[in-house]
């Protein structure tokens, strides 16, 4: 008996083609449990922005249109969280092929349902328990084909430290399924950017790290758990929730970049008194970096007083802040400070009111070649080691963000009177008041 799931996961990470993957998929499925025909569907918001994939073993065709959609049965499985099982239908009117028995099931992605798997029988058939766990088992396989053919991404996860205690296995799923559609997303990526090896090689190099961690851990959880010690099992614990956090901060990257790069991230400004989002970053940032003592590093703001108020998009800003904090913080030389340096002005030939933010950090020099291409995806200066973290994501994303915003922002890198390392300031530059946003960058 072959191995459906596996199978079907081996089908989605191979196949190159997402406008066929579907109907590779039905087909597999269909024939896989023996039935008569198979039809999967993709998102469900309107018969146009349907994708589907249909299989019959007489190779009989199907016809999708509202009055199916609208059937009964098929409102019922977009409708309820579990397998809908007929062994006998008694109204096949909506449909355009011979069917009796029907096994069903909708998919979702991160919380939203995003298709459907429909299995059918030209005869009545009373479905086992056995189908059934077999179909709910491959449903979550489906929801990732369904979300890469769609390109439908969801919301990032919103606290990647909250790894469950209890049962680990609960995790894997999950990581599969997010490492997955990101892997499929860089693939569509490399090709628009003619930069296919060097993506997949550097990506695949900063994963295999993390999943390898969680597998070690998770091996000697599963296999010697009971003849560990609790102090031994909260290690292990620990590094799950690190890795996890480090592999999915490694998605998320991926995920704004593409958002960006497709046009579907909005602003959605609002009034915020800037020195409260300083204190509670740099307040952030000293406690984690106290807790690193290789690094011994200090951050203190600088805030030109009265700061006034600015509208903007605070998560966006927030997400910007981070990222240059967390640069400075992996290239600063060790026992110095970063600055976060917060002042206004006015400009006097636009006679608009802006805002400025410089994070400051004393080490290595960028050479002045290299400076246009920091803000560049995947693009990591020649004197990084793999020991600095990242993928040369981060830069890209405070770029493609501050453009969101309206803004701008510039590096300078020049050498440190008083040493013999190199000062380098990233100043962030935004409208203090800006125009009504746009609804995609």
């Amino acid at each position: 008996m072959i191995d459906l799931p596996r199978e079907i996961l081996t089908l989605i990470c191979t196949h190159n083609n997402p406008e066929t993957l579907l109907e590779e998929l039905s087909k597999k499925i269909g024939t896989g449990f023996n039935g008569d025909f198979c039809l999967v569907l993709a998102d469900k918001k309107s018969l146009d922005s349907l994708a589907s994939g249909f299989w019959h073993s007489a190779g009989s065709s199907f016809h999708l249109n509202v009055q199916f959609l609208s059937d009964p049965i098929i409102q019922d499985i977009w409708m309820v969280d579990r397998v809908v099982a007929i062994a006998e239908l008694a109204d096949s009117s909506n449909w355009s092929i011979p069917v009796k028995a029907i096994l069903g099931v909708r998919t979702e992605f991160q919380g939203q349902a995003n298709g459907l798997i429909l299995l059918g029988l030209a005869q009545s058939h009373e479905w086992t328990d056995q189908e059934a766990d077999l179909l709910r088992e491959i449903r979550d396989q489906l929801a990732i084909a369904c979300a890469l053919v769609t390109k439908k991404v969801i919301e990032p996860i919103s606290n990647p430290t909250a790894l469950p205690q209890g049962n680990i296995n609960s995790v894997i799923p999950l990581v599969k399924r997010l490492y997955d559609l990101t892997r499929r997303q860089l693939e569509e990526d490399r090709k628009l950017n003619e930069m296919k090896d060097e993506i997949i090689a550097t990506i695949s190099d900063k994963a295999r790290n993390p999943l390898a961690s969680m597998k070690m851990a998770m091996d000697a959880l599963f296999q010697r758990e009971r003849s560990l010690s609790p102090s031994v099992v909260e290690q292990f614990q620990r590094i799950l929730r690190e890795e996890w956090g480090n592999l999915n901060e490694l998605i998320n990257h991926i995920v704004t970049l593409q958002q960006l790069r497709s046009q579907e991230l909005t602003v959605y400004p609002q009034t915020l008194y800037l020195e409260s989002l300083i204190q509670e970053l740099t307040a952030s940032f000293r406690e984690r970096w106290a807790e690193d003592p290789r690094k011994n590093l200090c951050v203190e703001e600088e805030i030109s007083n009265p700061l006034p108020t600015i509208k903007t998009d605070c998560q966006h800003l927030r997400a910007i802040l981070q990222e240059l904090l967390t640069n400075a913080g992996n290239f600063s030389q060790s026992g110095t400070t970063v600055y976060l340096k917060v002042f206004s002005q006015n400009q006097q030939e636009a006679k608009e009111p802006t805002l400025s933010i410089g994070v400051i950090n004393t080490g290595k020099r960028i050479p002045e070649a290299e400076i246009p291409l920091v803000f560049q995806a995947f693009k990591r200066g020649e004197g990084v080691t793999g020991s600095i973290p990242g993928i040369g994501i981060g830069l890209a994303l405070v770029d493609g963000l501050v453009k969101l915003l309206g803004g701008t922002i510039e590096v300078i890198s020049t050498p440190d009177p008083t040493s013999s390392s190199h000062i380098t300031q990233f100043t962030l530059t935004l409208p203090q008041n800006p125009p009504p946003p746009k609804e995609n960058f």
